[in-house]
């Protein structure tokens, strides 16, 4: 909104590639001792998601804030408990519907009845943050990005919140790069945590261990190989798509573009999903809205897996669907 799109470009390239090549060296450094830290963690892990969460309510700072955002993660988290436990539709489709409406959709639809435009965007490709900055912020990204590897459900927007104010990186670009970090640090860990502790930790990783029911060490060679090629190919595709597709964005309406894409994703999601589906969306779009008109963050609605996490890791599910009647 700035005009400086491309050095936020830049700069989630720089996060990216950085803390790829630095969680490299950080798993295998610490690969010896992820299995053994994984099976001690796994019986208290349900405490560390709740402690995720009461940082997540009182980062708000606000009393009114910190009320809402509770209620939040609360309204979220029962409708997650109901969802996720129902035969309503496959366990395989459910996601789509439920996190397109609380992230995509509801953001789509503030943002259509906002006044909004893409301004002219600016043709200095400089930084605006020091080198020293960039640095600290690839360590802290690359750091979350392996810890929420090891937390179910806790996603990027929560780590990179966390990483932001126990850090003390409160400066947009470096959140920038911490945010771009968390995400490929977190990626190359769920992908190489099929052979560290044979759990899959993302979609990726549970596409490959179908295809790939074992891995050996020469498996984890391939991947890392790929890795760093692909992210080489999309760091250098990234850059240069960058400059070239806001000359192309600034000539749209606005409007237009917004109502298309609301448009291909209600009708994708009832294409997928079915009349169901676009149920479950118009509902988690409404909690999604909600965030919006209590003014707090809307990765509170990360309670839709949160707090169906506790309750199973907590062995509390069964007690909490028999009282609902699931």
């Amino acid at each position: 909104m700035e005009g400086r799109g491309y050095e936020a470009i830049k700069l989630t390239v720089i996060g990216g590639i950085g803390s790829l090549i630095l969680g490299l060296i950080l798993i295998t450094l610490l690969s010896p001792y992820f299995a053994s830290f994984y099976k001690l963690t796994r019986p208290y892990i349900h405490f560390a998601i709740i402690a995720v969460v009461a940082f997540m309510i009182f980062s708000e700072r606000k009393p009114r804030k910190i009320l809402s955002a509770a209620f939040i993660i609360l309204l979220s988290g029962i409708f997650g408990l109901i969802v996720l436990n129902s035969q309503i539709l496959p366990q395989e489709q459910l996601l789509f519907p439920v996190l397109t409406g609380m992230f995509g959709l509801s953001t789509l639809i503030v943002s259509f009845s906002e006044t909004s435009h893409l301004p002219e965007q600016k043709e200095d490709f400089s930084l605006g943050i020091s080198t020293k900055e960039i640095l600290k912020s690839i360590f802290l990204g690359s750091i979350a990005g392996i810890i929420v590897g090891f937390l179910p459900a806790v996603g990027i927007s929560e780590a990179a919140v966390m990483v932001q104010y126990l850090g003390g990186r409160g400066d947009a670009r470096s959140f920038l790069v911490t945010l771009s970090g968390i995400n490929v640090g977190n990626e190359v860990f769920s992908l190489i945590s099929l052979y560290l502790v044979s759990n899959p930790r993302s979609g990726s990783s549970v596409a490959i261990q179908q295809i790939l029911s074992e891995l050996s060490f020469y498996d984890v060679l391939l991947l890392i190989g790929v890795i760093c090629f692909v992210s080489g190919i999309s760091a250098l595709l990234t850059l240069y798509l960058g400059k070239q597709i806001p000359k192309f964005l600034v000539k749209l309406d606005y409007k237009t573009l917004t109502l298309s894409v609301i448009t291909f994703i209600c009708a994708m999601v009832f294409i997928w999903t079915g009349i169901v589906g676009i149920t479950v969306l118009l509902i988690s779009t409404a909690i999604g809205l909600l965030c919006a008109y209590l003014e707090v963050r809307r990765s509170h609605c990360m309670g839709v897996l949160l707090i169906p996490s506790i309750c199973f890791f907590a062995g509390l599910t069964p007690s909490i669907l028999s009282a609902l009647r699931i």
